[in-house]
């Protein structure tokens, strides 16, 4: 992709210059299943590429451009090259778009959906098939993208998307799962203000077998709200209401029941394999990400 269309088109979802470093990285999907289940859908095939595999006859219709002119010559028989080339992997982004990733300046959505971005961007540069999974779904759900050429298409999809609705992360997915066999890498972006959890999540995912991996977005204001007095509360998703008087205590009971739910999400993320990353949204853009395909093992 251009830096004219990145920075032209899209100066608020990746700066070109980050595009830039992001060249070099590679998803690792699909690896984690490699030659040890039965049934498992290989990403070689025989077809055009970098490694040499072996030679067979000629067949009509067989690209010429792979005929061995040097055993016609010697034998008087076509035969042409076969090469063993590698399928892009299936990489699944599921970005909660729900009313609670509203919250926040930048808002949680806003910010996930840069990474969702520059994962999407990595992938489609070597040739992966990245499908955006929104949750609640609506315009984009599961469109696929595949190639390069498809970043802006990704982007605007990506751009398009507002918060909205409750998160059914795994209602989501088992219709995404219902249409597609082939394993691979799943990230999902989100609060994870689930109610069902993301056990059930994720053993969807390892029956599916795909590698999971967490990026848990946090907002400060959120995780340890300072406000006193008075208060009318509101569930951004459900839109019940609570009126509270809110002193230091509460405050300290509120933080303390905030750090458990990212204690639990992370605790099924680890009993089930998966991975998880907890990235507060005041850290630097282009450091979380970083962070994410780096010390979270899915890019190398």
């Amino acid at each position: 992709m251009s830096d004219r269309v990145a920075g032209a088109e899209l100066p608020d979802l990746l700066d070109p210059r980050f595009l830039k470093a992001l060249e070099g990285l590679h998803l690792v999907a699909g690896k984690l299943f490699s030659g040890t289940m039965r049934g498992e859908r290989q990403l070689r095939r025989r077809g055009p590429g970098s490694q040499f595999l072996d030679y067979r006859k000629y067949s009509p219709g067989d690209d010429l451009r792979y005929l061995d002119w040097n055993i016609y010559g010697r034998l008087g028989e076509p035969f042409v090259k076969e090469f063993e080339a590698e399928e892009g992997a299936r990489v699944l982004l599921v970005l909660d778009r729900s009313a609670s990733m509203g919250f926040g300046a930048p808002s949680k959505l806003e910010y996930a959906r840069r990474i969702a971005a520059a994962l999407g961007y990595i992938g489609l540069r070597h040739l992966d098939r990245v499908a955006l999974v929104p949750v609640p779904g609506g315009r984009g759900e599961g469109s696929v993208f595949r190639g390069p050429g498809q970043a802006l298409e990704l982007f605007q999809a990506l751009r398009a998307l507002r918060s909205e609705g409750r998160a059914r992360l795994r209602a989501a997915l088992l219709e995404v799962l219902r249409r597609e066999e082939r394993s691979g890498l799943c990230v999902v972006l989100s609060d994870f203000f689930d109610s069902e959890g993301m056990e059930p999540v994720l053993e969807l995912l390892a029956r599916h077998r795909y590698r999971a991996f967490c990026v848990h977005v946090v907002d400060r204001e959120e995780a340890s709200p300072q406000v006193l007095g008075e208060l009318r509360l509101t569930d951004l998703e459900t839109g019940e209401r609570l009126e509270v008087e809110s002193d230091r205590a509460l405050l300290r009971d509120y933080a303390a029941a905030f750090r458990r739910h990212g204690r639990r999400v992370e605790g099924a993320c680890r009993a089930r394999g998966a991975g998880y990353l907890r990235i507060p949204t005041t850290l630097a853009f282009d450091a979380a990400v970083l962070r994410v395909v780096r010390r979270g093992g899915i890019a190398r």
